[in-house]
């Protein structure tokens, strides 16, 4: 029987069970942190949370039982708060697997290197040819005519650890350009990363951070990541407000060097080729402000597209348009251009918001999105330091440094690299990064 259909004494007694469930979850949480059980600590975090829901819906239903006397008002307001104060701090310092948010984090990074479709901007809405050749022609100014040709593509996994330590001076970033390093950052590191080194099972026990196949085998590449650091998010242009989008993303960017050289068919990088690696996070409050704040436009945008695509069906579509009568065919296509109008505007509205919000892609079920899926999906979030919610990380870009061999000056200052080469940098492919939970 459902709490709010029971009479007064058996509500209080399911309202008190649930007081006791949701401590019994609490304990359960904070043995499985003794343990050292990360997952099963935030899995009972996480019902913990969704028990404490149902029980302030239960306690609501219960405040308004004629029965109930002024000093059961109280208990149940002391107690709703107190349960509001506990499953706000679901993820507190006593209750998380680390407790401390500078807990360091192991992940999984794979690199996809080859010539990309470059995002369009919200004026070019479907024509993203412009775009592409100018992308295509950098390509071919700095990479070669050949690089990425005939859909060759190269991909390099390797596992990470990322630690809150913070180089003390600048000897701690790689030599490789420290000028463009530091300035990639934007700002002071919050914090490093190595990679978990792999080793060999032949006699001479190489180690080495990834391997990828060629048409010679098996080839073996060591990499040398640098600082890394997430960036609040920024107020994007189109803001009336001037403030950030609620739940709008955070950047994560780092550099990372490729200290062997890597070839793949015409994918090919020399030794010592400096990466530049960035992409959107979210901490999981984050990320659930950050669907609700998109929601609006992605359904605005389908709908939209919807009414055009019915009144253009062939089945079922404006009849209007197919016949011959002149007046009742210019109505028609007048309602056409409103409704092509009107999905222009409801697409240029979301570009213009997308691109700092959750990607909702392959998430979408019959009817919406299915949000609970995606934040207990335990691929997705892992730990990284800088707080104990934990952290998702989406695709990101690749950005290749490429000398300039004859210019007349960098347009950036960043631009100069310390021995006084100008740089550019030129879009080389796309990456991934996925949580690694030990068992």
């Amino acid at each position: 029987m459902l709490i709010h259909k029971m009479k007064s004494p058996n509500r209080i007694l399911a309202i008190l069970s649930a007081s006791i469930f949701f401590e019994t979850g609490r304990r359960q949480a904070v043995a499985a942190f003794q343990l050292g059980d990360i997952k099963s600590c935030v899995a009972h975090n996480r019902k913990r949370t969704r028990t404490a829901a149902s029980g302030l819906d239960a306690m609501q239903s219960a405040l308004k039982d004629r029965g109930m006397h002024l000093t059961d008002v109280t208990f149940a307001r002391a107690w709703k708060s107190s349960l509001q104060s506990s499953t706000s701090s679901s993820q507190s310092r006593d209750d998380l697997p680390s407790s401390s948010p500078w807990s360091p984090g192991k992940w999984k990074f794979t690199l996809q290197f080859r010539r990309e479709d470059p995002p369009s901007s919200p004026d070019s809405l479907f024509d993203n040819k412009p775009r592409r050749n100018e992308y295509n022609s950098l390509v071919t100014k700095l990479m070669g005519n050949e690089w990425g040709t005939n859909g060759a593509q190269l991909v390099l996994p390797f596992q990470v650890l990322v630690t809150a330590d913070v180089p003390k001076d600048k000897t701690a970033i790689h030599i490789n350009k420290k000028a463009v390093q530091l300035a990639w950052l934007g700002g002071k590191p919050t914090g490093s990363m190595e990679c978990i080194s792999q080793h060999c099972r032949s006699s001479d026990d190489t180690v080495y951070s990834a391997t990828y196949i060629n048409e010679k085998g098996q080839q073996n590449v060591q990499l040398s990541p640098g600082p890394w650091r997430i960036e609040p998010p920024i107020p994007i242009l189109t803001s009336s407000t001037g403030k950030a989008l609620p739940g709008q993303a955070s950047t994560l960017r780092f550099c990372l060097t490729l200290d062997t050289a890597i070839q793949r068919n015409s994918i090919q990088f020399p030794q010592n080729q400096l990466l530049l690696l960035q992409s959107n996070t979210f901490r999981q409050e984050q990320y659930e402000t950050g669907v609700r704040t998109l929601l609006p436009y992605q359904y605005a945008k389908e709908n939209a597209q919807q009414k055009l695509d019915e009144q253009l069906s062939h089945e079922s579509g404006d009849r209007r348009l197919d016949g011959t009568d002149l007046l009742p065919l210019l109505e028609g296509y007048k309602d056409v251009a409103g409704l092509v109008w009107d999905r222009d505007d409801k697409y240029r509205k979301w570009r213009e918001v997308e691109g700092v919000l959750p990607s909702m892609e392959n998430f979408k079920v019959q009817g919406g999105y299915d949000i609970d899926s995606i934040l207990d999906d335990e691929t997705r979030w892992g730990v990284w330091p800088g707080d104990t919610d934990l952290l998702t990380i989406e695709r990101g870009t690749i950005l290749a440094v490429v000398d300039k061999k004859e210019t007349k000056g960098a347009l950036f200052p960043w631009m100069e690299s310390g021995d006084g080469d100008n740089v550019d940098t030129v879009l080389v492919g796309r990456w991934s990064a996925a949580p690694i939970w030990n068992d």
